[in-house]
């Protein structure tokens, strides 16, 4: 094979929370992230990843993200930017990742994980937003969870008896934020309706208001993985920046959620081509490429401890991990990470893509200009 016809390599590791979003948020891991970064010359990352070990972590045999020190992530990152390697990371606050399942599901604004029209985003964004600022998910998210796990007319009551009496306390408690609060409340009735005549079956009546089941190895059904949605928009923006030329991603080993991530990798292929030309025309597609043929691109599991590249893509995910638990937890940002956050987003403004509420999202980037959704929105 030649230079020219090799695909583009690229390596891929996730941090953080791994459960799904149907469980309430662990303390200590409140986000998920899938980080990858693109190989220039063949083993680059190699050599790379030895001198990072050899200078950081002399103890260890491989890089670890947990164990690295501040001095580890700068040399990375400094060396990745100098050399303008691509590096793409989608990264989930948890809480903003079912919050947003509730929006495009129950409010009727946008599916996820498809086309949204940017007047879309900013109506889905502006609803999370308030949601979560006027308190609202902590009353309903607790029975969207267990509606989620166990879908059934008395869990989804349960839910829908919540959200009612949450969004009427909300508009008496925020009078600020009262414009938006009553057209959410307006919105749950209409879906309400709307869904009633759609679906006779009691039983569908009430799946719609979920996000269809990912399968797991063990066959499993789980609702709200952030696996599914963050390796789709992974791939997208790699097919971006790989010009639609193939390209390989080469994963830490995955035994519970690996067929998942190939069950997406086939959806991506199987996208209808006029939609995806669609996307690409819009706002979307500055950032992202829809058009993705069978055979685009191919997803090898390998042995991380055997995989310098893989490593590295792991400390640029624990980095990013690392920065936004600390927004969620509202405390203190080190001067190391802000120096880092602001030569990634002066270098490269959407390497870095947080699901979260906008203000966490502007305080990760220190900036109020943030990608939220494929556009650049201030």
């Amino acid at each position: 094979m030649t230079a020219e016809a090799r695909p583009r390599i690229v390596y891929a590791d996730e941090s953080g929370n791994t459960g799904d979003a149907t469980r309430p948020v662990n303390a200590d891991q409140p986000s998920f992230c899938l980080a990858a970064i693109m190989e220039g010359e063949e083993g680059e990352f190699d050599e790379l990843g030895r001198e990072i070990l050899r200078t950081y972590q002399r103890q260890r045999s491989e890089l670890k993200a947990k164990t690295a020190p501040p001095a580890a992530y700068t040399k990375l990152f400094d060396v990745l930017l100098e050399r303008r390697r691509p590096i793409v990371v989608e990264a989930v606050d948890m809480e903003l990742y079912a919050i947003d399942h509730v929006v495009s599901f129950v409010l009727h604004a946008v599916p996820l994980a498809s086309g949204r029209d940017i007047d879309a985003s900013e109506r889905a964004n502006t609803f999370a937003d308030t949601l979560i600022e006027a308190g609202v998910n902590d009353i309903v998210l607790p029975p969207y969870r267990a509606f989620a796990k166990d879908p059934r007319e008395e869990t989804g009551r349960a839910f829908v008896d919540a959200m009612t009496t949450a969004l009427a306390g909300a508009i008496e408690r925020h009078p600020d934020r009262r414009e938006v609060l009553t057209v959410m409340e307006r919105a749950l009735r209409e879906t309400l309706e709307a869904r009633r005549s759609e679906h006779a079956e009691v039983e569908a009546y009430w799946r719609s208001f979920l996000p269809p089941p990912d399968e797991t190895e063990a066959a499993n059904p789980q609702t709200m993985l952030p696996h599914t949605s963050s390796f789709s928009g992974l791939c997208w923006r790699l097919n971006k920046l790989a010009g639609g030329t193939p390209f390989v991603v080469r994963h830490d080993e995955q035994n519970e959620f690996g067929p998942i991530l190939r069950a997406t990798l086939q959806q991506l292929a199987a996208f209808p081509r006029g939609l995806a030309m669609q996307l690409n025309r819009s706002a979307h597609g500055r950032f992202q490429d829809f058009v993705f043929p069978p055979g685009r691109a191919a997803l090898e599991f390998v042995r991380s401890e055997d995989t310098p590249g893989v490593q590295l893509a792991d400390l640029i995910a624990g980095f990013v991990t690392r920065r936004l638990n600390t927004i969620i937890r509202r405390q203190e940002l080190p001067e190391w990470s802000n120096e880092i956050a602001r030569s990634v987003h002066e270098q490269q403004p959407v390497a870095i893509r947080v699901m979260s509420s906008t203000t966490r999202a502007q305080r990760f980037h220190m900036t109020e200009n943030v990608w939220v959704a494929g556009a650049t929105m201030a």
